[in-house]
């Protein structure tokens, strides 16, 4: 695996929404220690999928962060509702 391979990686993380805020931070900051977050990140997705039941929908959030080569940041964020009927 060349270096370049490396810098093209794409790679999944998943986190149960049952976690609490303090392990899913500590199973982030796992990331930042392997290496797989450091100074080379260009750009970082993150996707939330949300269940009301109550509500009956289904939402579904990505945030988008892209790193510029001078360390400035930029973001999106793009959310869809689908609502959840039995026909």
């Amino acid at each position: 695996m060349s270096s370049t391979d490396m810098e093209r990686a794409l790679f999944d993380v998943y986190l149960d929404g049952t976690v609490t805020a303090e392990r899913a931070k500590r199973l982030l900051s796992y990331l930042y220690l392997a290496r797989f977050v450091d100074r080379r990140t260009r750009l970082v997705d993150i996707r939330v999928i949300v269940h009301n039941e109550e509500s009956a929908v289904l939402v579904d959030i990505r945030l988008r962060m892209e790193i510029g080569s001078q360390g400035q940041m930029t973001s999106s964020t793009e959310v869809w509702k689908l609502p959840l009927q039995d026909y």
